[in-house]
């Protein structure tokens, strides 16, 4: 996690979007990273919340305590809710995008871009295991595997800038 809170402390969002926020681990440590952080230097503010933290989950029975660090959390297909919200600073996408097809995956990223005003962040198990549904949600099957080839390829062919990281 370490890495990824510096990543967070380098870009200094001011919003940030969870995209496939499944249980919501990412929820505290984009709060602490963001909000809890800047209250160490003013902590008046440690239960002030300015960031807006948002996060986008298809499977509603995931819902739990957790999930209350977010700011808001939009129920439905992440590719159908990015198009109702604002743009982000910082949208992420952790362990997600396999479980849509290729063509899907791809269009999603494209949302993502538009829709992130300085960064996104996009993490992939790889290879990707054999999984289909679990706690009921037909939605954790693995539809595709992606590469860091394969997103060094569809980022030239698309004119994307990005840095990627094995």
């Amino acid at each position: 996690m370490s890495p990824m809170i510096e990543e967070i402390k380098w870009i200094n969002p001011g919003s940030v979007l969870d995209v496939g926020i499944g249980f919501g681990v990412m929820g505290p440590i984009f709060r602490m990273a963001t909000d809890v952080r800047k209250s160490e230097r003013n902590p008046e503010s440690y239960h002030e919340w300015p960031t807006r933290i948002d996060g986008i989950e298809i499977f509603e029975w995931y819902r739990n305590p957790v999930w209350q660090t977010y700011t808001n959390v939009y129920i439905g297909s992440a590719l159908d809710v990015i198009d109702t919200l604002p743009t982000y600073d910082f949208v992420y996408c952790g362990d997600m995008i396999e479980h849509l097809t290729r063509e899907d995956g791809t269009l999603l990223v494209e949302k993502m871009l538009a829709h992130a005003n300085k960064w996104i962040h996009i993490a992939t198990p790889s290879p990707a295991p054999v999984q289909g549904e679990i706690l009921g949600n037909p939605h954790e099957a693995h539809l595709s595997e992606w590469t860091q080839q394969q997103f060094e390829n569809l980022a030239q062919e698309r004119g994307w800038t990005c840095e990627l990281v094995g």
